[in-house]
């Protein structure tokens, strides 16, 4: 399934549609500060404390002038009027919620447009404030924009603010506490050797290899490694770049969170969103379009790759190898953001743009890495974790504690009739997963037949045979009967 299914749209209305960039281009004046790790450039309007700005520490904020927002008066003009157009009428206010800029800003800009006679008051809303809609004018004038694309969503950012802001809230700028990771990974069975190993790797945020049999919880870890970060980051809601929208923000992939519970106030650009460190987790369906940026059809916006919808997080990539397109093709697109910590996109006019790759990459796969790529790409993806089978007192500490959670009581000697009746003489390998998979048919069975939930020899026979399959294989399994 195309992960871009589940893209929600912005609060925004979408009308019906009738080279790399430099900073000069997209319109924002900067200023540098260095950081020990090189120099990045601070917009107008973005918070920075400190030469060690991280995401606890960055907030964009409430822009004071047009100039601090980074945007033009067109940029606005254009956001007004194809709301106008969609909703009919709007007052200054409900356009200033509609748009996120601050209520001059819209007031300014719709004085200037009844000045043009591209909006009229139709009323009033109070003793302060315009009902507006458009004209004849404001009509012609709205299809011009309406050409290039129809969003009329939370106005843009810059690129450039984007990119510093990517910087100033990655991961390679913290540190992180081994108990945060110890906490992050609790009801998991992992040895501590194993925690230090995806410690390690997350605290580099670089590229991560977890491979190994099936069932040992590559995926499960892969999307709890965030967790061990318990900050938030802000994104925008979109971008502008020579008037293509490219929408970042993302409801499927991204947790939004109330900035007033997490200690600010109303002084923050209500461009961005405070979310938490994201997880992007894709699989078979990844193909090399989904790392390009794509133009919806029916409005001409543009959606953010998967990618750099991870920037500040983890993305996952799940059973890779098994993708449509071959793992060599996939990290031949990767292999200078591995390397450099940025990636080229090209936007559908042909020009490119360069945003950061800041993620922790992981590559969860049930085969051996060095089956999948040679060396040269396994040197970009430095870190190599294999998640082995249990061993028998591993797989009893797992069994007993899935057994407790889900309130399933053990009969005397029953983990040990399953080792020695199913698995032993079968050499069926051990797996973490079989151990909530039979509890939990156990749980099934017994609620089916209205008898107390107890993992006995004869539930275990039923279970077995369920899960594993094959009747030649377990002969001696008995069918429970009420």
């Amino acid at each position: 399934m195309d992960y871009r299914a589940n893209s929600a749209a912005i609060t925004d209305y979408a009308a019906p549609t009738g080279a790399t960039l430099t900073t000069a281009e997209v319109g924002v004046s900067t200023q540098t500060h260095t950081d020990g790790t090189g120099s990045f450039a601070v917009a107008p309007g973005l918070a920075a404390t400190g030469q060690t700005t991280t995401s606890s520490d960055f907030m964009p904020r409430r822009p004071e002038t047009l100039q601090e927002s980074g945007l033009q008066d067109h940029n606005i003009e254009s956001l007004i009027l194809k709301s106008l157009h969609t909703v009919g009428a709007a007052s200054s206010r409900m356009l200033s919620d509609q748009i996120r800029l601050p209520g001059d800003f819209i007031r300014d800009c719709l004085d200037r447009l009844r000045a043009e006679l591209l909006v009229v008051h139709r009323g009033t809303t109070g003793l302060t404030d315009f009902v507006f809609q458009l004209t004849e004018g404001g009509v012609q004038r709205v299809k011009q924009y309406l050409a290039s694309n129809s969003y009329c969503g939370a106005a843009p950012v810059t690129l450039q603010q984007y990119n510093e802001s990517v910087h100033a809230q990655s991961t390679a700028r913290k540190v992180i506490k081994l108990d945060d990771f110890r906490k992050a990974l609790q009801g998991l069975y992992i040895t501590p050797d194993k925690q230090s190993q995806l410690a390690q790797a997350v605290n580099a945020g670089r590229g991560l290899f977890l491979y190994g049999p099936p069932g040992n919880g590559k995926t499960t870890v892969a999307e709890k490694l965030m967790g061990c970060y318990p900050d938030s980051i802000w994104i925008p809601r979109a971008i502008v770049v020579s008037g293509d929208i490219i929408r970042v923000f993302d409801s499927a992939v991204h947790e939004p969170l109330n900035p007033a519970e997490h200690g600010y106030g109303a002084e923050y650009d209500t461009r961005w969103v405070l979310i938490r460190r994201p997880t992007v987790v894709v699989g078979g369906e990844l193909t090399l379009e989904h790392l390009e940026i794509s133009r919806q059809h029916a409005t001409n916006v543009l959606e953010a790759p998967v990618q750099m919808k991870s920037n500040g997080g983890v993305l996952v990539v799940d059973d890779f190898g098994r993708q449509r397109v071959s793992p060599t093709d996939i990290l031949n697109r990767w292999i200078v953001p591995l390397e450099r910590r940025v990636d080229f996109l090209t936007l559908p006019n042909g020009r490119q743009i360069q945003v950061p790759f800041e993620q922790t990459l992981v590559l969860a796969t049930n085969l051996e890495p060095t089956e999948l790529v040679d060396e040269a790409f396994l040197r970009r993806i430095p870190y190599k974790v294999e998640m082995i089978d249990p061993d028998t007192d591993s797989f009893r500490t797992v069994f007993e504690s899935n057994a407790a959670q889900m309130k399933v009581e053990l009969e005397d000697g029953v983990f040990d009739y399953l080792i020695k009746t199913y698995y032993e003489p079968t050499r069926i390998p051990l797996r973490y997963c079989h151990a909530r998979d039979l509890l939990f048919q156990i749980t099934n069975l017994c609620d089916l037949h209205e008898i107390p939930r107890q993992v006995t020899k004869r539930t275990l026979d039923s279970v077995v045979r369920n899960y594993f399959g094959g009747q030649e294989r377990f002969k001696s399994a008995e069918r429970i009967t009420k």
